[in-house]
């Protein structure tokens, strides 16, 4: 078997030592640090995804936050241009009065010249 990190080969005696007790060559540890070496790379693989994941979550967080920040300031414009709604009927109100008003006065004021008038004849 040739590991591709240490390019040696392993041989017959990796089979032995796992089957009775007898000595092993160099090859044994060269395949043990590469397989080391392959458990500490995946270790670190995933160290970066729970990273990785972690930065997810954080910026699904951040987005939700931001869309409840979006979600307030669509109601408080709504409640805004209810608010202004209300003011239009206000004003129309005002104005049909100051208009009633007028009218009054100048009821008023013609009551008063036909008053003066028949007043002097």
């Amino acid at each position: 078997i040739r590991f591709l990190l240490c390019d040696v080969e392993v041989d017959a005696s990796l089979l032995l030592f796992l089957l009775c007790d007898v000595e092993v060559d160099a090859s044994f540890y060269c395949f043990c640090y590469v397989m080391l070496k392959l458990m500490l790379h995946f270790y670190c693989f995933c160290y970066l995804m729970l990273h990785f994941y972690c930065f997810c979550y954080v910026m699904l967080k951040l987005m939700l936050h931001f869309y409840c920040f979006c979600y307030v300031m669509l109601k408080l414009m709504l409640h805004f241009y209810c608010i202004y709604y209300l003011m239009l009927h206000f004003y129309c109100i005002y104005y049909v009065m100051l208009k009633l008003m007028l009218h009054f006065y100048c009821f008023c004021y013609v009551m008063l010249k036909l008053m003066l008038h028949f007043y002097y004849y």
